[in-house]
């Protein structure tokens, strides 16, 4: 089958989902990309500069069977703009956010433009894609909400319409180096996210604090992608923790970035917002144990395995990090229900995801 696949934002998890998908799929792909930094634009200038570079190509007798984007497409508008025969395709678009319920900077206002942009998106597409049940849910609830406080004409009936067609596709991860970690005297705290607000860092920071103060030993690796505006607990926790740091930063390749998580003991998460939580189940996969919050989509992607979630205060984070460190000095870090638990993880993996995507997408053609 031919699938042609819009990505207006080309970086980070949007670019790792679909070139992990093109790579393990028996599909054949056309791509189109746009570069992955300034989202605003992108939603708003790729409708007319993807339908031009559709036209290319159909001018040149290239067909499709379906067509695939991400949330970061106004879909409505690029079909105006497409060739008519892309018109008729039927049209998957996948969300790994959104504009209605993704947080704000704390001096932001939500511009609801762009939330209503994926309103009408998902009013178009014969099919959504969201990347957790969570997400599904809160997405389709933050439309009951959001759309009877427009001023008239709220067309709110197109709610249940879009629920009917939203399913969930979880993404996939590629398979890791479950490695034996070498056996140190002193347990590997890892924190790997965005370097942003609403993951929270201030709370992690604030625990691994208490744990130094209380005289416990570990060493500690904070990697992820930083922003010009990155929160200032990272240059204060650079100092606090000189002596723990082994790894600090954006890893620059893939191998750098998977040789943290090999040498790593246990990832936290302190995320106040989260879809899905790929880190997370990466560095499970790379035979990390995980501490997550019992809130957002973590419950449902970690099966509500109480081993895995602490109660999302930062009391309940130490108190879960203290037991794992007694736990590594008894040597029995995982315990057997954690191990049989990690064993689910590999659901995750593309040897399975891909296979059900291609499914879906198959399916959707044969009923257009």
């Amino acid at each position: 089958m031919r699938i042609l696949v819009l990505n207006p934002y080309h970086s980070g998890s949007h670019r790792s989902f679909i070139e992990g998908w093109i790579k393990h799929s028996q599909h054949d792909f056309t791509l189109l990309t746009l570069p992955g930094h300034h989202w605003k634009w992108r939603m708003r200038h790729s409708p007319l500069t993807f339908a031009q570079q559709v036209k290319e190509r159909t001018d040149k007798g290239k067909k499709w069977d379906l067509l695939f984007s991400t949330d970061m497409l106004n879909l409505p508008e690029f079909l105006g703009f497409a060739p008519e025969e892309i018109r008729k395709l039927p049209g998957v678009i996948y969300f790994h956010e959104n504009q209605i319920t993704y947080p704000t900077q704390t001096h932001d206002k939500r511009d609801l433009h762009f939330a209503y942009t994926n309103f009408l998106t998902a009013v178009k597409a014969d099919q959504l894609w969201f990347n957790s049940d969570f997400h599904r849910q809160d997405f389709l609830n933050a439309l009951d909400q959001y759309l009877p406080k427009m001023p008239g004409f709220q067309n709110t009936e197109q709610v249940e319409l879009i629920r009917k067609k939203a399913i969930v596709q979880y993404p996939g991860i590629e398979q890791m180096n479950e490695v034996e970690k070498l056996e140190n005297k002193q347990i590997h705290f890892l924190w790997c996210a965005r370097w942003e607000y609403d993951k929270n860092p201030e709370e992690f920071f604030s625990a691994m604090s208490v744990l130094k103060e209380a005289g416990y030993s570990f060493r500690l690796s904070v990697i992820g992608e930083s922003y010009r505006n990155q929160p200032d607990c990272f240059d204060v926790a650079k100092k606090q923790f000189a002596e723990e740091i082994v790894h600090w930063g954006y890893q620059e390749s893939r191998k750098e970035y998977e040789k943290v998580l090999e040498e790593s003991d246990v990832i936290v998460s302190t995320a106040t917002h989260e879809f899905f939580g790929i880190s997370a189940v990466e560095a499970v996969l790379a035979n990390c144990f995980p501490i997550v919050p019992q809130r957002l989509a973590y419950p449902e992607v970690f099966e509500n395995f109480t081993d895995f979630l602490y109660d999302g205060t930062k009391e309940g984070l130490i108190k879960s990090l203290i037991q794992l460190l007694k736990q590594y000095e008894a040597g029995n870090l995982w315990t057997t229900g954690s191990l049989q638990a990690k064993e689910s993880f590999n659901r995750f993996l593309w040897t399975h995801r891909s296979s059900e995507m291609d499914q879906a997408c198959e399916n959707l053609v044969r009923k257009s």
